[in-house]
């Protein structure tokens, strides 16, 4: 008895302290103070035998952790809470090594060169060329920095002994590789061109920037780039112009195809004068060879440069430019028909018409109206269907009232009375016109003021010949011309050059007088003249070298003789 309970004790004990270590039971008891908490039975649920219990509690181990409830750790004083369990480690996969081509390492990126401050005031101050160029060079890859050096050189460059300092300086390598490097910074690029376009007043510094071939073509890169810019348009034909003004190597530029660019920019900028102007100076620059010429007078090309003089009628530079440009596309090549294509598309595209106004507009600016003349004698005396065109229209009715405008000018009097003399010829619809609007008394009027310059005389005479040809009514108006003495002022005017070995005046005197003794009243008013007509018949047997010297020439003065049955004078 006294045996079981010192047994039941030990384990009352034992099951209050269980990380206790068990002592022999024939020990004697000691006294504790530690409060032994009463034994918590474990749940309802949790009777499971034990086996059983850790096949349970390996099946909730291997359930996904969410699905799991979580119960807090139970600690009990005086130990150590248990690690979680750990979940069991795959097995590692084989791996499979496969041999790749090492690719190379790429170099480490260079740190950026630190920005430098360049004082452009002191350097202003200074005015050192050399210091200048450094501070544009050391500013490479700021724009505006760039811009500003750009301009104190201009500033500068005015001088020609600076030209050649920043030439010597190899200030045009600074300046290229400023162009090349900010294609877009329009500034710039308006600052660039403008120097170098002052700096092309040198001939030495045209001819490095021709051999630089990738320059310019960067150049004409940048016009396309910047093409609805108009300070770069203007400031880039500028330098263009001034860089192929009179240089043999200029050829090597034309083949980049600016012009295509140029046209564009006529109609792009149509309504700027300042670009206008720069892209019909450029054109004209460009357009020296044949296929250039075509490339420029298309269709599209000549009507873009009618409408921009349609826009500026006012502006008389741009105006004396197209009609420059004009005049040198239209001698072009010839099509099929062996008429010259360019002049018929500015026939076509109302050309003529835009001259014209441009005539009408500025009939007082002499430099405009020789380059406008000079547009209707390549165009029309090249082309019949241009002169026909021109002779159903009043555009010859401008040019008569040149001849009374300018009758002192001896230049645009020439080139007038040649015009004429080209709209006349196998023309009979201009005749009537030129003959209505009072082209006969004008000429007459001429041959009076300058019976004494030959060349007027000739080409006078040769207009007035033109125009009576198979025209009865003009030879008529000839003969009454200036109250009825026309006759007599041709022998006066004759009488000038009968003298001469060889004189262009004498043959186209008498070239009008053979027209005009076809008609009853000329025949009666050199019958009147005998006299006058015996010397000159005279002075022509004595000098049978005229200027065109050939059979044709003795033919008419023997048709004279006969008609005013002069014996003895036949050559």
């Amino acid at each position: 008895m006294g045996g079981s309970g010192s047994t039941a004790k030990s384990e009352d004990r034992l099951a209050a302290t269980p990380s206790a270590p068990a002592k022999s039971s024939s020990a004697p008891a000691k006294s504790s103070s530690i409060s032994v908490k009463p034994y918590a039975p474990p749940p309802e649920d949790d009777d499971t035998p034990k086996g059983q219990e850790d096949a349970t509690s390996r099946e909730k181990d291997d359930k996904p952790l969410q699905q799991s409830k979580s119960l807090p750790p139970v600690t009990l004083p005086g130990t150590r809470p248990l690690p979680p369990p750990r979940e069991p480690s795959p097995e590692p996969e084989p791996v499979v090594v496969t041999a790749q081509p090492v690719a190379p390492t790429p170099p480490a990126p260079q740190p950026a060169s630190p920005q430098v401050f360049v004082d452009w005031a002191q350097l202003e101050q200074g005015g050192d060329v050399v210091a200048i160029l450094t501070g544009i060079k050391d500013s490479k890859g700021n724009a505006e920095s760039v811009l500003k050096g750009t301009r104190l050189l201009h500033n500068l460059a005015q001088s020609g002994v600076v030209r050649q300092k920043i030439f010597d300086s190899q200030g045009i390598d600074v300046l290229l590789d400023a162009i090349v490097t900010h294609k877009s910074a329009t500034a710039l690029q308006d600052g660039v061109m403008t120097l170098l376009t002052v700096l092309c007043a040198l001939g030495k510094v045209r001819q490095r920037l021709l051999q630089e071939l990738p320059a310019c073509a960067t150049v004409a890169e940048v016009i396309k780039l910047n093409l609805s810019n108009a300070d770069v348009q203007i400031a880039a034909y500028r330098f263009l112009e001034k860089l192929l003004f009179k240089n043999v190597r200029r050829q090597k530029l034309r083949r980049l195809g600016i012009h295509e660019t140029v046209l564009d920019a006529l109609e792009t900028h149509v309504g700027n004068s300042g670009v206008v102007v720069a892209a019909f100076a450029i054109l004209w620059t460009l357009a020296e060879s044949e296929k250039k010429k075509d490339a420029i007078g298309t269709v599209q090309g000549v009507q873009r440069i009618v409408a921009a003089m349609r826009r500026h009628k006012n502006t008389a530079n741009l105006q004396l430019q197209a009609c420059r440009l004009l005049k040198k596309i239209s001698n072009g090549s010839l099509d099929e028909n062996q008429q010259y294509k360019n002049a018929a598309n500015i026939a076509a595209n109302e050309g003529f018409d835009a001259v014209v106004e441009a005539i009408q507009i500025h009939i007082s600016n002499d430099k405009l109206l020789k380059k406008a003349l000079k547009v209707f004698l390549r165009t029309a005396a090249k082309d019949d269907t241009v002169r026909t065109k021109l002779g159903e229209t009043a555009h010859f009715d401008v040019v008569v009232r040149i001849l009374g405008q300018y009758k002192g000018d001896t230049p645009i009097l020439s080139r007038a009375l040649e015009a004429l003399s080209v709209g006349v010829k196998n023309n009979a619809e201009a005749g009537k016109r030129i003959q209505k609007a009072g082209g006969i008394d004008a000429g007459f009027d001429i041959l009076r003021i300058h019976k004494k310059n030959e060349q007027l005389v000739w080409r006078c005479c040769a207009f007035l010949a033109d125009l009576c040809d198979d025209n009865e009514p003009a030879k008529l108006q000839a003969v009454a011309a200036s109250k009825g003495k026309g006759i007599v002022e041709l022998l006066s005017v004759a009488d000038n050059f009968s003298n001469a070995k060889e004189s262009d005046g004498l043959f186209h005197v008498m070239r009008l007088l053979d027209e005009l003794s076809t008609v009853e009243a000329g025949l009666s008013a050199l019958q009147i003249e005998r006299p006058q007509m015996q010397l000159l018949l005279t002075a022509l047997a004595f000098n049978r070298s005229l200027v065109n010297g050939g059979q044709e020439d003795f033919d008419m003065a023997n048709r004279l003789a006969d008609r005013l049955e002069l014996e003895g004078y036949k050559l």
